[in-house]
């Protein structure tokens, strides 16, 4: 386990994206169309990729603060589902798990991103109907208020706002580029769906590209290793990508003339119970070994173990403690 030393190594991490709130109800097998069940027990938990990826890094030991947009609670409706209450309570996880989001952009809404998610008993998955509501997504001026030199790592989900997204990692890019190699803020990008092919020319811009196996298909790709060296070309010297493979591993590899796609198994969980966000505890898990000066190889099988022992668990208190 990291000493608390170990954990004020390293200036905060900043991950950018969503979160919103999670209703999982948890079925004993996945239910045919109109059928009616009775379920084993309903849940609420706080999702969203960008917080989820904060609270992993948490409970990893390394720093972590949220940055996205969320409505003005004061002025929400009063409603359980999508209200009120759900923004308090993904504000009160995020205190819970000690992940600081001092800079969210306050948004003028009633309604709050919300999920409802049908997890099965029987093979640990998930089917996820999302609604977004009418919350703004993050714009070029909200990142205004941050000095992205405060920060270690800043890490941004791939979502439908690409031209924002894109502009961000270039301001990033450009603010902390004066500074010394080993303090350099580090940047990353998840390319999860395809909507997300209008940021693969930032991958110019950043030190490491996470690429889901979602994406690599739309790219034409048929397995993780096609996908790093098909991609490498994108990115600039020296970085590194990654593209995660479900049950079959990750493979990785540096951008330098020579280095070639290694491909790292999966560690098998001791029981799938749920996969919701072992996608974004992988990426998690990944930063805070990079951070902590693992290689590249070593940290992605440091990352498919911490996401194997998020799936044989509910949630994500799970992978506390777990040491590189």
């Amino acid at each position: 386990m990291l000493s608390h030393f170990d954990m004020e190594k390293h200036r905060a991490v900043l991950s950018v994206g969503q979160v919103c709130a999670d209703l999982i109800t948890l079925c004993d097998e996945y239910p045919e169309e109109d059928a009616q069940v009775r379920v084993e027990t309903q849940y609420w938990q706080r999702g969203g990729n960008a917080g989820n990826v904060a609270e992993v890094l948490s409970h990893l030991g390394t720093q972590a603060e949220f940055f996205g947009t969320f409505p003005n609670v004061k002025k929400m409706r009063p409603a359980i589902l999508g209200g009120a209450a759900a923004a308090k309570f993904c504000l009160s996880e995020l205190d819970r798990a000690g992940v600081d989001y001092s800079h969210i952009a306050r948004k003028q809404c009633e309604d709050f991103p919300s999920s409802s998610i049908l997890l099965s008993d029987k093979t640990g998955t998930r089917t996820i109907a999302h609604y977004r509501g009418p919350l703004d997504e993050l714009t070029i001026s909200d990142f205004s208020v941050l000095d992205f030199k405060e920060y270690s790592w800043i890490h941004f989900e791939g979502r439908g706002n690409v031209e924002t997204i894109a502009s961000a990692i270039e301001m990033a890019s450009t603010s902390t580029a004066s500074m010394s190699p080993t303090e350099r803020t580090k940047l990353s990008v998840e390319l999860e769906l395809a909507r997300h092919d209008d940021l693969m020319h930032s991958c110019k811009s950043v030190d490491l590209v996470v690429v889901s196996r979602y994406f690599a298909k739309h790219r034409g790709f048929r397995t993780a290793i096609e996908c790093v060296e098909g991609m490498k070309t994108f990115l600039k010297p020296r970085a590194e990508i990654v593209c995660s493979w479900g049950e079959a591993g990750a493979a990785c590899a540096t951008n330098i003339i020579g280095d070639k796609a290694v491909l790292i198994p999966a560690t098998k969980p001791e029981k799938v119970a749920d996969t919701l966000g072992a996608g974004d505890t992988f990426q998690a898990a990944l930063i805070h070994a990079r951070l902590h000066d693992l290689s590249l190889e070593n940290s992605v099988k440091y990352a498919c173990k911490v996401a194997s022992k998020k799936i044989s668990a509910r949630g994500y208190n799970a992978v506390k403690g777990m040491g590189l």
